[in-house]
């Protein structure tokens, strides 16, 4: 999931979330098991990691 800078720096410190392989420089996370993170907080995260996503599309792509 992408995060912002400051979660990143967060998540990584917690024990079973790591930067995804050759994209953690761009602050995306890899969780590596389902305990690692309350389910609420994932159901965040992704929602996050969405609109990080979106605000990045050419507005031609965008479906605001």
């Amino acid at each position: 999931m992408k995060v912002t800078p400051e979660h990143f720096a967060e998540l990584v410190e917690r024990p079973g979330v790591n930067p995804a392989s050759h994209v953690g420089r761009y602050h995306w996370i890899a969780v590596e098991s389902e305990d690692a993170l309350p389910r609420a907080e994932v159901r965040e995260l992704i929602r996050e990691s969405c609109e990080l996503i979106r605000a990045k599309l050419p507005k031609k792509f965008r479906q605001d």
